[in-house]
């Protein structure tokens, strides 16, 4: 798959674990896959192609964490693995809630805080 994306001039990949399967509680891994984007990266930089590489990180800390050190060390662990850039959150639990995004489409207001359905 790299080896088709790198033929395909593809440079840029997110490499992300993914969330769980709709109605399952937890996250596991497919036989022989990744249950770590750490991971997923270490096996993306072993390819050999000169692909740059983008990972998740999270301010407040994965959703799965309980111990917010731990969630550091896990993106050490994933930078050391040869990341290139991290994405966060730009906005974070108040633009989650659904009647916040109502209201900020309906107001007054920059139109970067509308969503993308209000905007037409």
């Amino acid at each position: 798959m790299l080896a088709r994306l790198a033929g395909a001039g593809i440079e840029n990949l997110l490499a992300l674990r993914g969330d769980p399967p709709a109605g399952e509680a937890g996250f596991r891994a497919a036989p022989g896959g990744f249950s770590y984007a750490s991971e997923l990266v270490s096996f993306i930089r072993e390819s050999r192609h000169d692909f740059c590489v983008g990972a998740a990180c999270y301010p407040e800390g994965h959703l799965e964490t309980h111990d917010i050190e731990a969630d550091l060390r896990h993106l050490v662990t994933k930078v050391a693995a040869g990341v290139d850039f991290l994405v966060t959150q730009l906005f974070f639990q108040l633009f989650f809630d659904n009647r916040t995004t109502r209201r900020s489409c309906a107001g007054p207001g920059p139109r970067a805080f509308r969503c993308r359905s209000c905007l037409g």
